[in-house]
């Protein structure tokens, strides 16, 4: 992080992205909804497939996530396995920086390519149409991830371990080894975590009726009818007005972690919980959604307004990488 941004971080509010992930100016949400859909999932992760950590440095860090995101009940044999989890789904939002690194993490979220990830609309995803591109992206996104998973679960066990980069406090990027069926069914997680958070639902929740859009929003040419509705940080939190959407996340995260080793299994929690509910759009409120008016209370905007040049780069940046997106359409 260069000094002008160490300066400014304790001053600002660092961008809402997601489901809030554990940093020292917010509350966790992705943590500790995924520690609960694993503690409810641990039937599908009997104790003889889970290894014990590689060495005493992720016993300690397996520890520290248990003191943190619980629950207090997981058994210590478990811990290793719910910090490969959790550093999974932290893994979109952060790439395995600091949130302070607001470089990094910042473009991690612009990318028009990769908004599946985030379960949002990408540069291409235009109109009323684009949530069925979304839907299909985040599905299949969501199998490629479980798909990894299961063959990571076919190997031996002590050749389930890869390596990532996860940031320490104090400690900056270090190499972490985590268990790779339980890192990519985490970052798996975060998809359907999103789905709920940069989502309007129907009234049983299991079905979308429109998907949100961060990349177009931070740009000056954002158009609703065209780009979709903009992506809300007032949903991303976890709390009494979003409860409905935090349980039913952790009901479908639950559903993902069962479905660990079966291709079966997963195909009928994304049929159960990741498809649109059509017709849906902003001439009839998103079928007039309950969750508008929330959603409506923090909206994403172009950075810094974009009046200072630094804005105005990195809005023209983007709109470009959108128009040559929307010219392959």
């Amino acid at each position: 992080m260069n000094a002008r941004a160490a300066w400014l971080t304790p001053f600002i509010a660092l961008p809402a992205f997601a489901y809030s992930i554990a940093t020292a100016f917010s509350s966790p949400c992705h943590e500790p909804l995924t520690a609960e859909a694993f503690q409810r999932a641990r039937v599908a992760f009997p104790l003889e497939r889970v290894p014990p950590p590689p060495t005493e440095l992720e016993r300690k860090v397996a520890a520290d996530f248990a003191k943190n995101f619980g629950p207090a009940d997981v058994p210590k044999e478990y811990w290793y396995a719910q910090m490969s989890l959790i550093i999974g789904v932290r893994a979109p939002d952060t790439g395995g920086h600091s949130l302070l690194d607001l470089d990094s993490t910042r473009i991690l979220h612009t990318v028009p390519t990769d908004q599946y990830t985030h379960a949002l609309r990408g540069g291409q995803d235009d109109g009323p149409e684009g949530n069925e591109t979304v839907a299909a992206g985040v599905r299949d996104t969501i199998r490629a991830l479980m798909a990894q998973s299961r063959e990571a679960l076919s190997k031996p066990l002590n050749e389930q371990y890869i390596t990532v980069n996860y940031d320490i406090d104090g400690y900056g990027l270090v190499d972490l080894r985590v268990w790779a069926p339980a890192y990519y069914a985490g970052r798996a997680s975060h998809a359907v975590q999103d789905s709920f958070s940069h989502s309007f639902r129907e009234e049983g929740l299991h079905r979308v009726v429109h998907f949100f859009n961060y990349a177009d929003a931070i740009t000056p040419s954002f158009n609703e009818a065209r780009d979709g509705f903009r992506h809300s940080g007032s949903m991303d939190k976890c709390g009494h007005e979003t409860a409905p959407l935090t349980t039913a996340a952790t009901e479908a995260t639950t559903a993902l972690l069962l479905a660990i080793d079966s291709e079966r299994a997963l195909e009928v929690m994304l049929n159960d919980w990741e498809t649109i509910a059509p017709g849906c759009t902003l001439e009839n409120s998103y079928c007039d959604t309950a969750w508008r008016e929330l959603a409506s209370e923090d909206v994403t905007m172009p950075y810094l307004g974009c009046t200072s040049a630094e804005g105005l780069l990195v809005g023209g940046v983007l709109l470009l990488l959108r128009r040559r997106l929307r010219s392959k359409k």
